[in-house]
């Protein structure tokens, strides 16, 4: 019925507009005149008129829904990846969280060793050099698997010795299933442990070749070589180098106490030493006893305790 109104409306529209008619005026008797052109108006029903404007108006509110669910629909996307990256900012900040306080605790709870030389006996060329290791569990969780591994040599200016690759083959053999040092293998908190030990590296040979490769190092560092007669190289340079390695009883992971000790002595006023330095060991001055020996720690900067 609808559809038959506007075919209708649409036909007397038409004929509204066919019955305007058109004047032509001639330009010699432009004097003359013509009747109004008659004009007519067809009014349509009130039902047609108001199908237009409501359907327009429809049209509009279609329009402006389907803009309005677009809207929607954009602002809705953009909340959703906004709540899924702070969802995952968040869940990536509590996992960070909670691995600093598991490492907290780890640091708080787990064994902690050090590694003191002490107790040195006396220095005589061609014989043992003994001492005692001192071993200490500064955690409050027991050290497991512990090993002391060590070496000793003679150092000489110049000679390119790398402490640091010292240290990291002695902690590797303490990371071994099977390492061939010594230790306790458990030692609990505050606990201390005392190992004897000795070196009997330091013999005549060694300390003649190390002399030799001394006074050779000297001797080219001078534009000129030293004066024999004013000249004699008599200072070595015995080191010791270890690790210790150890467990936490809460996981398997390996622990490391490096170090590297330089052995001195005392000065003393019969040798007219300066007093206030711990002084080479020389070879000039015969044997030297346990009392005027003392240790130096040196920092190879190479592994770090961990």
């Amino acid at each position: 019925m609808i559809r038959l109104l506007a075919a209708i409306a649409k036909l007397i529209f038409l004929l509204n507009k066919e019955m305007k008619p058109k004047h032509e005026y001639s330009k010699s008797d432009d004097t003359k005149k013509y009747p109004d052109p008659l004009q007519s108006e067809i009014r349509l029903p009130v039902a047609i008129t108001k199908y237009y404007e409501s359907e327009q108006q429809e049209r509009e509110g279609k329009n402006f829904r389907r803009c309005l669910v677009i809207v929607i629909e954009i602002v809705a996307l953009s909340t959703a990846g906004s709540l899924a990256y702070l969802t995952w900012r968040t869940v990536e900040e509590i996992k960070r969280q909670g691995d600093i306080m598991k490492a907290q605790i780890v640091s708080d709870n787990r064994p902690w060793v050090s590694v003191d030389l002490l107790h040195p006996g006396g220095f005589e060329i061609g014989k043992n050099f003994s001492f005692d290791y001192k071993i200490t569990n500064h955690g409050h969780t027991p050290a497991v698997g512990v090993y002391i591994n060590s070496t000793s040599l003679l150092w000489q200016p110049g000679d390119g010795t790398d402490f640091a690759e010292l240290e990291q083959r002695m902690c590797e053999f303490g990371s071994r299933n099977e390492p061939y040092g010594s230790g306790p293998f458990v030692l609990f908190p505050s606990q201390e442990y005392l190992d004897s030990t000795a070196f009997d590296v330091f013999s005549k040979a060694a300390v003649e070749k190390s002399l030799k490769e001394g006074k050779a190092f000297v001797e080219k560092s001078f534009k000129k070589g030293p004066n024999e007669k004013d000249f004699q190289w008599v200072n070595i340079y015995p080191y010791i180098t270890g690790c210790v390695t150890y467990r936490h009883t809460f996981d398997n992971s390996i622990h490391r106490t490096p170090f590297t000790v330089q052995i001195l002595r005392r000065p003393t006023i019969e040798t007219q030493d300066n007093i206030h330095e711990l002084l080479p060991i020389r070879t000039d001055i015969g044997p030297i006893a346990g009392s005027l020996i003392s240790f130096k720690g040196f920092q190879s900067r190479g592994i770090k305790p961990d």
